[in-house]
């Protein structure tokens, strides 16, 4: 979910996500401010940082399944007119 935030990530830290998780990872603000955007300016509470990371993390499962669910009947349609039968 965070890997597509890289340069956010290099932006507020100076470092890469793989130099990051090297030394002991992230917590749930800095998680947030790179998946939003943002720079560490904005700190929230522990509280706070994980409910919102936690809604993030829900949304991205959610959109994941969905993807792969999408995928699956997609290739259910290919299968079935690879077979000359009705989807």
């Amino acid at each position: 979910m965070i890997f597509p935030h890289g340069e956010q990530a290099r932006a507020n830290h100076g470092q890469g996500l793989i130099r990051l998780m090297q030394r002991g990872g992230i917590d749930a603000n800095e998680a947030v401010n790179i998946l939003t955007g943002q720079g560490n300016r904005n700190r929230l509470s522990p509280a706070e940082a994980n409910r919102k990371l936690a809604g993030m993390i829900s949304l991205w499962r959610a959109r994941q399944s969905e993807r792969l669910d999408g995928m699956r009947h997609a290739e259910a349609i290919e299968a079935a007119l690879r077979e000359g039968t009705p989807a």
